[in-house]
């Protein structure tokens, strides 16, 4: 379980390193490649936005049709919005 969790956080802290290069964040981007240990490598989903942003606009699109609002609200953007811990499986 553990192992599980170690390498969910680790592809975790590679799409948000992938983000963030992608946003042109690469000072943040550097420094923390460096504080979490990630290597600069490919991610397996490759998008021009980033995994996490359509990752994120894919959420958003659920949660606003489940509540019946869907298309009147557009995707707030990721660091307006307070965080979310969401708790799921990665079939690896």
């Amino acid at each position: 379980m553990a192992e599980n969790r170690r390498d969910a956080q680790k592809m975790f802290d590679k799409y948000l390193l992938d983000y963030m290069v992608k946003r042109n964040m690469h000072e943040t981007a550097a420094h923390f490649r460096v504080e979490s240990n990630v290597p600069q490598a490919e991610v397996h989903t490759d998008t021009e936005e980033g995994f996490l942003h359509e990752w994120w606009t894919i959420l958003h699109d659920m949660m606003t049709s489940r509540e019946g609002r869907s298309g009147e609200v557009p995707p707030p953007p990721m660091f307006n919005v307070p965080m979310i811990i969401l708790k799921f499986e990665i079939p690896f």
